[in-house]
């Protein structure tokens, strides 16, 4: 028969063990809990950070965006600007030399004229009053020609200047037409422009101003199409 007093103090133990259970559960939950309690601020501040981070990263894309693209189109202002100012003073270079090359050419073939109606001497049928006459007048298409010349070589260097301007700086579009203009004006000073240059002539200038029309401006009219 089992002594009353050894069933009582097994059960005094068991009942001890369970205390210490409990004890040990309730101790790991307060360490879990303080746990939890001293990184509590670990992921707002790790959300913190990263929101932190974004919002730099967006912020230097904007300014590196902003100054990437707003020199490129600084850059295409700057070249429409400059291509305009090259189509301009070309047209204007292109018609003041093929003009003066038709004035140079006329005031040598006048001084030719005027030339050969100057006697080689005094005859019966020309008086010393008309050969001194005719002598002046020689001079005075002389002069006219020497001076039709030199404003001819003044235009021919401004247009050449130009020239070298649009093949540097203009488009394909543009080389094309001064092309045509420059066949139309030809290379020889003593041969004036014939109405079929004057037709080639007027058609590459117009092919140009088509192209100054189109790249001049960032929205060029809906006219600008020749």
């Amino acid at each position: 028969m089992v002594n009353a007093n050894s069933i009582r103090s097994r059960a005094a133990h068991r009942q001890r063990l369970r205390d210490l259970v409990a004890q040990l559960h309730q101790e790991r939950e307060l360490r879990a809990r303080s746990a939890e309690d001293r990184y509590a601020w670990v992921k707002p501040a790790i959300l913190s950070s990263a929101i932190t981070l974004v919002v730099a990263a967006i912020a230097a894309w904007g300014t590196w965006s902003a100054t990437h693209f707003g020199a490129d189109e600084e850059r295409e202002r700057e070249s429409r600007e400059k291509r305009s100012q090259i189509y301009a003073d070309y047209l204007t270079a292109a018609r003041s030399h093929a003009d003066q090359k038709t004035s140079a050419t006329y005031a040598q073939m006048n001084f030719h004229h005027e030339q050969k109606q100057v006697p080689a001497r005094v005859s019966a049928n020309v008086s010393a009053a008309r050969m001194t006459y005719l002598q002046a007048k020689a001079d005075a298409a002389r002069k006219v020609h020497q001076l039709e010349w030199r404003e001819y070589l003044t235009t021919f260097t401004a247009y050449r200047k130009q020239v070298d301007l649009v093949y540097v700086y203009g488009s394909d579009a543009a080389w094309q037409a001064h092309l045509t203009v420059d066949r139309a004006i030809g290379d020889d000073p003593d041969e004036p422009l014939s109405d079929a240059a004057d037709d080639l002539l007027s058609a590459g200038l117009g092919q140009l101003q088509v192209v100054f029309c189109q790249e001049a401006s960032a929205t060029p009219r809906r006219g600008c199409s020749g």
